[in-house]
């Protein structure tokens, strides 16, 4: 199903029309960029830019034309290196499909086209009310593989998050349910999605529905089959593909995955509704896998209902024997909680809701990967042997590659290979520098898609601020020598085995020592092991004193920014800083600080949010709208541009606000400021 974004056509509202294309970071394999960040949003790959494989890749466009001698194209709806989607009509029942069609130079490729089949196979095979429906799938005249998809209008899960930051719990759970409900389905064909997200959860309207769910891009599924195994072994060995904040730990280490990895990809989406953010936030996607496979979830806020959060929880187990065991579980869990039932969330399982009882071993889709329509597959291709050995089986063109994976493993950690011990951080980043063992599948296909977040969503919180005990007090002052050495002493500890205090000792230090930009990344990862820390004066100091140091600035305005960072006190400080930056005359830097500002506008506290919009805003008609908000809402930041705009009621050759001449809005608004002092930096803005 491709979603159609109703404020009309235009290159503009490319990323609405296709919510699945993704805002997130996503790691996969090049031949999965069709209809993905890296077709459409201009990422760099390894190999070639996105410029240059269009230049070879992209062809004539079908608009106009009867493709298949059924659908007419109607017009085109997004292209990419690998290929093109298209609105078409089906000529003789006159259904609108979306018409994805595979770049003739791509079908060359037996891993591109074996993907491309792969989803239309899941899709195809699928027949639930809650996943997108593929209808069709052949080869057009010119040696082009075509996929039909259903269409309808509506928009992402993403979307929503990004509008409305966090969602009411039984909301969440409307969705959750419907999702698990998709999932369901597909693990009873052996199937699992391997790509849950956001912007793979479409809603559109049905039946008076607003959030009717339909799960979209089975591109990476692992669907086991046997029939055809012919074709090109795509996921035989331990390679990650997925987007890194949705992963399973056993995902992030290429181990065997099985439907249990779809459910906490569903947990980590129902947080995200919860809380307005993933459970791991970090710019870097190998700190995101580390803490996927190392560090617990955090805890649901008090005003989480218990069995709400409780399911969450399990869902975010690291062990799998820990999780529901099966979506069904989830699906019934989630009924009791939307029935108003109290009791904790019962995960004893039981039977499927298309009458199939659920086995006592969920079947892995690590196996045998081959296209069959008709037969489930068997024990052995099932995944139901450990990773090591079936990492033995892998065939002679990838078992030197699964070797070297387990003898990393196994040097890191004995029971890594097995499967038996999490990956700490350090071996996480270590695997990274050898992509091809730990992070994608050595071939010519490899590349890594990291796409931008888009901007933040406000995080909700319990309510209650945990007390503090990290304060300058409780940290003596030691003399610069002692600073040096007590910084080198941590800095040999291994990164994953720093503590909290270490990241803090470190963090002051480096600032100490005029080493800001070391601080500022010092200061992340305090607020990575505890956000509360945000409220921190001595932190908060730190930080802006280092964004006035040019190496460090958007370090800072990273931490602004990033939904696991400062938060809404982040907004706050960014004010500070950008006042700062105006009077050490950094006036390029001022000028992207008061312009994040602007976009973090929405997350600011109200008084804070009127003193933007005052410098934000010239005009007169708009500022007359803003003035009369800061009646009831502005504090001091508001007054020196209340002061200018009153001079400005009379009118010169430097321009005026006749609108605001004789306001008692202009004049109630500058006593409400001069009465309201601003929050203060030392007491954490609060």
């Amino acid at each position: 199903m491709v979603p159609m974004d109703e404020s009309g056509p235009g290159s503009s509202n490319r990323a609405r029309v296709f919510p699945f294309l993704g805002t997130r970071r996503s790691i996969r394999c090049r031949s999965l960029c069709l209809i993905h960040p890296s077709a459409i949003r201009g990422d760099v790959t390894h190999e070639r830019s996105t410029e240059e494989i269009q230049d070879a890749a992209l062809g004539e466009s079908l608009e106009g034309k009867i493709v298949a001698e059924r659908y007419r194209v109607m017009r085109l709806l997004g292209e990419g290196g690998m290929g093109a989607v298209y609105q078409a009509e089906h000529v003789h029942i006159r259904k609108t499909v979306a018409l994805k069609v595979l770049h003739k130079q791509m079908c060359s490729v037996p891993e591109v086209v074996a993907r491309f089949e792969r989803e239309a196979v899941a899709a195809g095979r699928i027949e639930h009310q809650n996943v997108a429906v593929a209808t069709d799938f052949g080869r057009l005249q010119d040696g082009s593989f075509f996929l039909v998809l259903e269409y309808a209008a509506g928009r992402s899960l993403r979307a929503l998050l990004q509008a409305a930051g966090v969602l009411e719990p039984r909301r969440c759970a409307h969705i959750s349910r419907q999702i698990a409900d998709a999932l369901a389905a597909a693990h009873a064909l052996a199937i699992v999605h391997r790509d849950l997200k956001p912007d793979n959860i479409m809603l559109i309207e049905r039946d008076g529905d607003s959030d009717f769910v339909k799960v979209l891009d089975f591109g990476i599924a692992k669907v086991s089959l046997t029939d055809m195994a012919d074709q090109p072994a795509l996921t035989r060995i331990g390679a990650v593909f997925g987007t890194p904040d949705y992963m399973s730990p056993e995902q992030a280490l290429g181990q065997p995955v099985d439907a249990r990895s779809d459910l906490y990809a569903l947990g980590i989406l129902m947080f995200e509704m919860l809380m307005g953010s993933t459970p791991f936030e970090h710019d870097d996607p190998a700190m995101v896998l580390a803490h996927q496979v190392t560090v617990p979830a955090p805890r649901l806020p008090d005003h989480v209902p218990s069995p709400l959060a409780s399911l969450v929880m399990a869902l975010l187990e690291k062990d799998v024997m820990q999780r529901p065991q099966s979506a069904v579980e989830v699906v019934q869990a989630l009924d009791r909680f939307l029935r108003g039932e109290a009791s904790e969330p019962d995960l004893s399982g039981g039977l499927s809701l298309h009458g199939a009882p659920i086995p006592d071993k969920l079947p892995s889709a690590y196996g045998a990967t081959a296209l069959d329509l008709g037969k489930r597959p068997d024990p052995e291709s099932s995944g139901q042997v450990s990773a090591v050995s079936r990492l033995g089986r892998a065939p002679v063109g990838t078992r030197s590659q699964s070797q070297a994976l387990r003898s990393l493993l196994s040097k890191l950690d004995p029971g890594l290979a097995a499967g038996k011990t999490r990956l700490p951080l350090w071996g996480i980043l270590a695997a990274a520098v050898a992509l091809g063992a730990v992070f994608l599948l050595v071939t010519t296909l490899i590349a890594v898609a990291v796409v931008s977040k888009q901007d933040a969503v406000p995080v909700a919180s319990s309510g209650v601020i945990p007390s503090l005990s990290w304060h300058p007090t409780n940290m003596p002052d030691p003399s610069r020598s002692a600073m040096r050495s007590e910084i080198e002493r941590i800095e040999s500890i291994a990164v994953y085995k720093r503590t909290l205090d270490d990241w803090v000792t470190l963090a002051r230090g480096y600032s100490s020592m005029d080493q800001h930009r070391d601080s500022a990344l010092a200061y992340r990862s305090v607020l990575q092991l505890d956000r509360s820390r945000r409220y921190d004066p001595r932190l908060l100091a730190d930080l802006q004193r280092a964004a006035l140091e040019p190496s460090a600035f958007s370090l800072v305005v990273n931490l602004v920014e990033g939904r696991a960072g400062l938060g809404e006190t982040g907004v706050d400080l960014l004010w500070d800083i950008w006042h700062d930056l105006l009077k050490h005359d950094q006036p390029a830097q001022a000028e992207t600080a008061f312009k994040k500002l602007v976009i973090l506008s929405r997350r600011a506290s109200k008084p804070l949010r009127v003193a933007i919009e005052l410098h934000a805003t010239d005009r007169c008609n708009k500022l007359m709208e803003v003035v009369s908000r800061a009646e009831k809402m502005a504090d001091q930041r508001s007054l020196d541009r209340l002061q200018h705009i009153q001079s400005k009621t009379e009118c010169t050759q430097e321009g005026c606000y006749p609108c605001l001449k004789k306001s008692p809005s202009l004049t109630r608004a500058m006593q409400r400021a001069t009465s309201h002092p601003a929050p203060s930096r030392d007491k954490g803005y609060r």
